[in-house]
């Protein structure tokens, strides 16, 4: 019952992290929001609690599973229009959230919430904040 526990703890953990990046994303009118990243990193962990638990032999290979099949849903949200490209933050946070997932079911609260913060802090950074961005982009005109 205990490690059950420690289990659900874990899983929860993952969507309320996920959770708090997909609310950002929400209000920040993107179409990957909280509902698709609890989804991708609570399911990123249950993997992981599950191939431990039931599995633990393997579960090497459903890390590389997971990381592999997240890469395609987010090459799904990748869209190009003429010569511009839009999607791959979102790609990017698809895919850190399922390392978030993978990070937690595992044990490694500190490396997970460490990232989810980065993610985060880089999502809530906006482009007029950032002078070097500002540069680049006079640059090119």
């Amino acid at each position: 019952m205990e490690i059950m526990l420690l289990d659900i703890a874990r899983l929860l953990l993952a969507i309320g992290v996920a959770s708090i990046v997909g609310i950002e994303r929400e209000l920040s009118g993107k179409q990957v929001g909280m509902r698709t990243l609890s989804m991708v990193c609570g399911g990123s962990a249950l993997v992981v609690i599950i191939a431990g638990t039931h599995f633990p032999d393997s579960v090497d290979r459903m890390f590389a599973g997971v990381v592999t099949g997240i890469g395609f849903l987010g090459a799904g949200s990748i869209i190009a229009h003429g010569r511009s490209i839009m999607g791959i933050t979102t790609a990017a946070t698809i895919w850190g959230m399922a390392i978030v997932g993978l990070s937690i079911g595992i044990g490694e609260y500190l490396l997970a919430m460490v990232f989810s913060l980065v993610i985060y802090l880089l999502l809530i950074k906006r482009k007029a904040d950032d002078p070097v961005e500002a540069k680049v982009k006079k640059r090119k005109a």
